[in-house]
């Protein structure tokens, strides 16, 4: 026997399972295009940590005593 757990309350999942994604995509087409509000786009957002290329060539003292 299998069991579903709600992964955020812990609790036993026990009508009908866990949805299917096929279905779940088609219900979320269903509900059409809409624009996403700053929060949305804010919580996606990666933040990158942009190094130049010439960090390669520094000695390790110098960039931990540059950044530290």
């Amino acid at each position: 026997m299998i069991a579903h757990y709600d992964m955020t309350t812990g609790e036993v999942i026990t009508e009908g399972g866990p949805q299917d994604p096929a279905t779940a995509a088609r219900t979320e087409a269903s509900l059409g295009l809409r624009l996403v509000s700053v929060e949305e786009t804010t919580a996606t957002r990666v933040e990158k940590i942009g190094l130049p290329a010439d960090v390669a060539d520094l000695p390790v003292d110098l960039l931990i005593s540059r950044w530290s």
